[in-house]
């Protein structure tokens, strides 16, 4: 059964209702109320085409403070318009701010038209291309706009556009670990020749050819990270590594074998 139009302007009325300046928070409505409002609600929004089905002109719009009235969108469809639509939008309808979306900003959120409308973008650093902040409007219960501002993470030079993926933690910063390696990574040693490899993606060794498989990967423990000492001196600290490679491991080769003592006859 549709809803009398006195009784849904009665409800609206009560929860927008305004004294002293502030709106009234608690708005009394019965659960009879309530299902009627919804009711109406889902009427009006069944009764409205599919967004897909509307002509271009309808969808976006663009501000554009260079002209007056409407003029041709850059995106090859829809319109532009100018701060005077904007104040007559405002004037006709008794509304103090116009917000709106779907628009890249560099800080995030623009206004236009004397402050009278405002463009907000949340997607910080959209596509990976455009380096732009995002923001977020909150109004509290004075109708008083604030907006917190999302700045775009920080790009690595030479590394192209690569992200984070959200949650990652940033980066640190490069250690003096052996070798010039970074702290707390892996280094791998190839269990036939004993040569390093810094190339963790091969699939074999590039001295000898062995599968990258059968070689063991390699932590430099804590304490061998703060000793001043050469790289021979922290294989020492090293766990579960061969005990013929802890001789001439710089040069990458394995410890020459020890001559046995043969007795005097």
């Amino acid at each position: 059964m549709p809803m009398d139009a006195a009784a849904l302007d009665d409800i609206i009325r009560r929860l927008l209702e305004v004294k002293g300046g502030r709106t009234v928070k608690n708005a009394q409505l019965t659960d009879a109320d309530i299902r009627q409002l919804c009711g109406a609600s889902k009427e009006i929004f069944v009764s409205q085409p599919n967004l897909l089905e509307l002509e271009a002109p309808i969808k976006i719009c663009d501000p554009d403070k260079d002209i007056e009235g409407w003029g041709e969108n850059d995106r090859g469809v829809s319109y532009t318009f100018g701060p005077d639509k904007v104040a007559e939008f405002l004037q006709k309808h008794d509304l103090d701010l116009v917000c709106r979306a779907h628009q890249v900003v560099e800080d995030g959120y623009e206004f236009f038209a004397k402050r009278q409308l405002v463009t907000i973008f949340s997607a910080p650093n959209y596509c990976g291309e455009f380096d732009n902040a995002g923001a977020m409007m909150s109004v509290d219960d004075t109708l008083t706009c604030s907006f917190q501002i999302l700045k775009p993470a920080d790009k690595k030079k030479g590394f192209g556009n690569n992200l984070l993926k959200p949650g990652t933690p940033p980066r640190k910063g490069k250690g003096t670990g052996s070798f010039g390696k970074r702290r707390n990574k892996t280094h791998t040693l190839c269990v036939r020749c004993g040569r390093r490899s810094f190339h963790l993606q091969k699939s074999r060794c590039g001295a000898c050819g062995y599968p990258s498989s059968r070689i063991r990967k390699y932590n430099w423990s804590v304490k061998a990270i703060r000793r001043k000492t050469t790289g021979t001196g922290r294989m020492r600290y090293l766990r579960h590594v061969p005990r013929r490679f802890k001789s001439n491991f710089r040069e990458g080769t394995q410890a020459a074998p020890r001559k046995k003592a043969v007795a005097a006859a």
